[in-house]
């Protein structure tokens, strides 16, 4: 089975999205989606098969100044070299899902997969929202339900008291023992350190042992 593995870095905290309710990402206090990093994963091989980082240019581009110091995105050159959101997702992102995941239909709901899902789900479903497509367009794409690695490793603390700070991606990949992609802070390494993170709980938690127990 092949899944799609998102990161994204972003301008703030706040896409505009809360689940269940109408969507705000027009509204004043939202950031604006700054990078979306993505790769296709093989979960029975464990390999990578595709990737893909966009830098994304919104008009207006909204982003804090904590935001931008973590993420060392410089603005002017986002500017210059940025793709609007719907280059991002016409010319790049949809010809991938489709090389890989096949046309958009009932029968090809991709599974979508983030270390903290909810947030990087947001500032996707802003990207999609200002690309213009219609509102059910990113549910028309991706299945539910969707899958966590973060809130997979908050449940092993809380069940088994491993000592993870807050259960970040990096705290959780030196408690792994797992060599991070680097820069982190970049959308595509923290992908594909996001798959690293579920290889090695594959590894070490098959899935035969928790149907065993």
């Amino acid at each position: 089975m092949k899944l799609f593995v998102i990161d994204v870095e972003s301008g703030g905290l706040r896409s505009g999205y809360v689940p269940g309710y109408e969507h705000a990402f027009d509204e004043p206090g939202t950031q604006s989606i700054l990078s979306l990093g993505g790769v296709v994963w093989n979960r029975d091989t464990g390999e990578i098969e595709d990737e893909i980082e966009l830098f994304i240019k919104e008009d207006p581009i909204i982003a804090l100044p904590a935001a931008l110091k973590a993420n060392q995105i410089d603005l002017e050159w986002l500017k210059e070299n940025g793709l609007t959101p719907q280059q991002a997702v016409k010319e790049h992102l949809a010809p991938l899902l489709v090389k890989h995941f096949g046309q958009p239909s009932r029968q090809n709901l991709i599974t979508l997969t983030a270390y903290n899902r909810a947030f990087d789900e947001g500032f996707l479903r802003r990207l999609v929202h200002k690309a213009g497509l219609h509102e059910t367009a990113f549910d028309e794409r991706f299945a539910y339900p969707k899958a966590c690695s973060y809130e997979f490793m908050r449940a092993m603390q809380l069940i088994f008291g491993l000592p993870l700070d807050k259960c970040k991606l990096e705290t959780v990949m030196e408690y792994l023992g797992i060599t991070p992609y680097l820069p982190q802070h970049s959308a595509l390494n923290d992908a594909k350190n996001t798959v690293q993170v579920m290889n090695k709980l594959r590894q070490d938690f098959p899935v035969g042992d928790w149907k065993r127990a």
